[in-house]
């Protein structure tokens, strides 16, 4: 839905109505998708939480869910950084939950962004890492 609102309204932009959708209007615009910006969004909660800016106990088990929301990787001899997390691969509506959705991309950033001291320096450390990602104007469905 969002997408189509932002789909029609880049339409507006004078000069631009020509060009296709995801690839071009958005990369004239400067503007990431819908997808891109979510993704940051959860990278970024996932550092509050990790970070204990939310006080959010990540670590107790949940009554419902029955698993932890966060738990350290298994294998300290990981690569990347020392905050790795355990994948969760969850099937049926627990899919989209945020453990599910960023777990892998979480533990795929560099040392340097991860150990950032304050939330402002890791959006700018996550700016700078995937200032040159190839979904930043690329739409593609999930499903």
């Amino acid at each position: 839905m969002l997408e189509q609102v932002q789909q029609r309204v880049t339409r507006l932009v004078q000069g631009l109505s020509h060009l296709s959708y995801p690839e071009r209007r958005l990369a004239s615009l400067q503007l990431p998708t819908l997808q891109f910006c979510r993704l940051r969004t959860d990278v970024i909660q996932t550092f509050k939480i990790l970070k204990n800016i939310d006080n959010i106990n990540y670590t107790k088990e949940c009554s419902t869910y029955g698993k932890a929301m966060f738990k350290p990787a298994r294998n300290t001899a990981t690569r990347g950084h020392n905050l790795n997390v355990q994948i969760h691969h969850q099937p049926g509506p627990r899919k989209g939950c945020l453990p599910a959705r960023v777990s892998e991309v979480w533990n795929r950033l560099l040392q340097h962004t991860v150990n950032a001291t304050s939330l402002e320096t890791f959006k700018t450390r996550l700016a700078k890492e995937w200032e040159n990602r190839s979904d930043l104007y690329q739409y593609s469905f999930l499903y």
